[in-house]
């Protein structure tokens, strides 16, 4: 293959730093107490329920909105909303709420409006990512024992109560709940102010914030969009602003401001398996031989980044390091057999493939789909390459899928900072998936199992899980385990972390 993988992105750099230097004024001097941040896609809005994306949560989450528990960097779970909470039967979960807590409108903290969040997000008849991604493969039913005491009772047994509770925000009570909002009122440190769409969003900090013991140097926060690695990078350098939470590898060339970072990010394109000619064996495999990506680890991601086999990083119990050991190779050639046996076979193997890029998904996404492209063609694949906005993305990641559809590859991203392969493995792989296409009985028996085990059972099913994905079913074309750079101010101290990606906690923040 004579294709140059980094040849456009001097051009798109020089261009985008260009466009920079002509729609910017010169460096603007920082507020002391104020903060900017550019971050590169802009959500399409700033609902609890959409937290656990990580263009939303990354402002709303643990800053406006809080949740019972905390999730941090090493995986522990802290108290948050909650004062505690502990398992009192094999499907009961007893949290006590905390007294004293007020949301941003006045409103009082309690059991009964803990309950009414919960039944928010369930009763949701709009895309509701918390529902998707924490409670759409168990029923969590709440029991009021007192004001400040709840009994959280499962449908079956179910280990990561205090994860999915630690992604659940909780709204003022006065939030509708017919649709998505595009504010938050939350019991949180910062209180949104305003955002103007396709500009800036900002939050202030909350002067009658319930945890006094808590220090809060920044006074206010703005959230700028732009979409260009490059910029984003040099508006941090030239005072525009503080912290570009991801930029590309090739923009990060300052040791003493680009931090790279583990992100807990894995890319991969996921198959829809339901789609001839993807619906074959043959088919999928040679999509995984046809891809360099070595190559593409080299030129497109940061430095520390390696070829991914699962959809979960090292750092996870149940990752499956066996089948690390046993990559597909770049093969073009056996990809061009395998597709030639399975047209003898009567497999429409001609049949066109949509590639689906999600624009500014992370530094280089478009890159990724344009080499991604151009490995498949040289295979032998009927291919054609779409980029969507993070909105019509959604519609064709989420179920339920679109009617009427065609064979697709979708480029997709997925974190796991929990520590717990099962929280990957129910989301991603499962009949009840809320964005894959594998639905196989066998498949789903071994998650459960895995789900009810323990100890080292638990991390031999889970291993098992990512075998089964990865050797047997071929429900995705795994591309990288990533590792992040960050461009932080010289002007503020922060440190990036596995969460960063979809949680960048303000309290974090401070100033040198």
């Amino acid at each position: 293959m004579s294709i140059d993988l980094k040849h456009h992105l001097s051009i798109v750099a020089m261009s985008a730093v260009a466009s920079l230097m002509l729609a910017t004024a010169p460096s603007l001097a920082q507020s002391k107490k104020n903060i900017t941040i550019v971050v590169g896609e802009e959500p399409d809005d700033l609902d609890p329920c959409s937290a656990s994306s990580s263009f939303t949560g990354r402002i709303v989450h643990q800053n406006v909105v809080e949740a019972l528990g905390e999730l941090r960097p090493d995986g522990e779970i802290v108290p948050l909303l909650a004062e505690s909470w502990e398992q009192t039967g094999e499907l009961t979960w007893r949290y006590k709420i905390r007294q004293g807590v007020e949301f941003h409108d006045g409103e009082k903290l309690n059991a009964d409006v803990v309950i009414w969040a919960l039944n928010r997000v369930y009763g949701a008849e709009f895309m509701c990512m918390v529902k998707n991604k924490y409670f759409k493969n168990v029923k969590v039913t709440p029991n009021k024992v007192d004001d400040y005491t709840i009994d959280f009772v499962t449908d079956k047994p179910w280990s990561l109560i205090p994860l999915y509770m630690s992604g659940l925000g909780i709204p003022s009570p006065n939030t509708p709940t017919d649709k998505l909002q595009l504010t938050s009122v939350g019991t949180g440190p910062y209180i949104f102010d305003h955002w103007t769409q396709q500009q800036e969003i900002v939050i202030r900090k909350n002067p009658s914030y319930w945890d006094k013991s808590k220090k809060f140097p920044v006074e206010s926060v703005k959230y700028i969009i732009r979409a260009e690695s490059p910029v984003r990078a040099a508006m941090v350098e030239v005072g525009e602003a503080d912290l570009a939470p991801n930029i590309a590898v090739n923009d990060a060339i300052n040791p003493k401001t680009d931090i790279p970072y583990l992100n807990a990010e894995t890319t991969w394109l996921r198959i829809d398996m339901t789609q001839p000619p993807l619906n074959d064996k043959r088919v999928r495999l040679a999509l995984n031989y046809a891809l360099d990506r070595e190559a593409m680890t080299k030129a497109f991601f940061a430095r520390g980044s390696v070829p991914a086999t699962q959809a979960w990083g090292p750092s996870v119990k149940g990752h499956n390091f066996e089948i690390d050991k046993r990559p597909y190779a770049y093969d073009p050639a056996k990809a061009k057999k395998l597709l030639a046996e399975a047209k003898a076979d009567g497999v429409p193997v001609d049949m066109e493939i949509e590639l689906q890029g999600r624009s500014n998904v992370y530094a280089n996404a478009q890159e990724i789909m344009e080499a991604t492209f151009q490995y498949l063609k040289d295979a032998g694949f009927n291919v054609k390459l779409k980029m969507y906005e993070l909105g019509q993305w959604r519609k064709l990641h989420n179920k339920p899928y679109p009617e009427g559809r065609t064979a697709s590859l979708l480029q997709a991203m997925h974190d796991n900072a929990t520590g717990d392969a099962g929280f990957s493995a129910v989301y991603k792989h499962s009949c009840t998936a809320n964005s894959g296409t594998l639905c196989n009985a066998h498949m789903d028996k071994v998650i459960n199992d895995a789900m009810n085990a323990t100890g080292e059972a638990r991390i031999k099913g889970f291993q098992e899980v990512a075998r089964l994905s990865f050797e047997e079913y071929i429900d995705n074309v795994y591309l990288v385990h990533m590792v992040g750079f960050a461009r932080v101010s010289p002007r503020i101290n922060y440190t990036p972390n596995v969460l960063t990606n979809g949680l960048m906690k303000l309290e974090d923040f401070s100033f040198n």
